[in-house]
């Protein structure tokens, strides 16, 4: 008797096939948001787990994800000047708030995600669009994507002494 591939039965089955994703997150490889899919038929697992680009099934949460896991995490490979320049300044607030002994000076990673979610469009959710659409007006606005020292801080620069 010849064996049945599950991949067989997926292509032919078509829309009857229930897909389910779960466990999305940010592969920095890819360059993207990643899921896993299950694909079912009548109950019956055809595929229990397949790495699948998160962006097309759900776009919105795909967003979030790469905001927070690649901008906000800094968990993201690029020579984008943005980049480079706001780790800078996180790091030099950072070193402030340490040197000053406190803990309440960098603003928390929901302001830092503000940042980028208020600036970045919504069918942003991966580094070659993020690259592309950055590329299109960085001629108009090549800060834009900058952040400023006193969007960093929750206090005025002058109450934290260096």
């Amino acid at each position: 008797a010849a064996k049945i591939e599950p991949e067989w039965v997926e292509a032919v089955a078509g829309s009857l096939v229930d897909k389910t994703y779960f466990d999305p997150h940010w592969e920095k490889e890819r360059g993207e948001v990643v899921a896993s899919e299950r694909v079912s038929l009548f109950g019956l697992t055809l595929v229990a787990r397949r790495s699948v680009s998160y962006g097309s099934i759900a776009p919105a949460l795909a967003r979030e994800v790469f905001i927070r896991e690649a901008l906000v995490a800094e968990d993201f490979a690029t020579r984008a000047p943005f980049f480079a320049h706001n780790h800078a300044l996180r790091a030099e607030v950072a070193e402030l708030e340490h040197k000053a002994r406190r803990q309440d000076v960098l603003v928390d990673d929901e302001a830092i995600y503000a940042f980028y979610a208020e600036r970045i469009p919504e069918d942003i959710c991966t580094t070659v669009a993020l690259d592309r659409w950055r590329r299109d007006w960085e001629g108009q606005d090549p800060k834009r994507l900058f952040m400023t020292r006193e969007a960093l801080m929750r206090h005025a620069a002058e109450s934290v002494t260096e």
